[in-house]
């Protein structure tokens, strides 16, 4: 390979230095200044007469010395070039912005927005549903009733019930059922009706029995 003969620098590697320390010093000296006349002046060792030791440890340090002749050969042109590409790149950017940019007013924007007010509304919807909640859940339940309450109610609703015998009956029993606070008094009251007339039938059928009973005592009697 024919190098530039104006190259002005090259990479020397301590590795051609080493190799010349193995050699007797005017076979080192004649490796080393091959080395520099390739690399500077382009002028590869005559075969025929140069020394086979530093024939062959050139062969080897050549294709090192091509690569870094190539390198700073390429790093010179390179260094302009670039600057021109970077140059060339920041006069782009603002026209690839500009493409990039939705324009005012178009459907995707139009879009986006209207997806954005379908969102607002479904959060206002779920927020109003959890405020509906959160006051049915702090709704305190209903104390137990006063006697002019029940009086009241009893009159209202036209049952055939004694509004005093049903007050006094669960005051008295601190208005539990089955050792639970009594949720509606007033569903109590209604069937608490048809608790009386059952009470009623059977006071009846008590006092049919009593009468039944003395009529035959007094039977025997006589």
């Amino acid at each position: 390979m024919s190098n530039d003969p104006k190259t002005e620098a090259f990479t020397f590697y301590a590795s051609y230095y080493e190799a010349s320390k193995y050699m007797p010093d005017e076979t080192g000296i004649e490796y080393l200044k091959a080395i520099l006349d390739y690399a500077f002046e382009g002028k590869e060792p005559n075969r025929e007469s140069t020394n086979p030791i530093v024939m062959a440890a050139f062969v080897l340090a050549r294709p090192n010395i091509d690569s870094s002749i190539k390198n700073k050969h390429n790093g010179a042109k390179g260094g302009s070039a670039k600057k021109a590409d970077d140059r060339s790149n920041e006069a782009r950017k603002p026209a690839r912005k500009a493409a990039c940019k939705p324009a005012s007013g178009s459907a995707a924007s139009n879009k986006d927005k209207e997806r954005d007010e379908e969102e607002e509304k479904d959060k206002d919807g779920e927020g109003d549903k959890d405020a509906g909640e959160d006051k049915r859940a702090v709704t305190p339940r209903e104390g137990p009733p006063t006697l002019e309450s029940v009086d009241d109610f009893v009159k209202e609703e036209g049952l055939a019930i004694s509004a005093g015998d049903f007050f006094n009956y669960y005051e008295a029993r601190g208005w539990m059922l089955s050792g639970t606070p009594v949720a509606d008094w007033r569903a109590l009251a209604r069937s608490w009706q048809s608790k009386e007339k059952e009470f009623g039938r059977a006071q009846k059928k008590e006092a049919s029995v009593d009468e039944g009973i003395l009529s035959v005592l007094e039977q025997l009697g006589a």
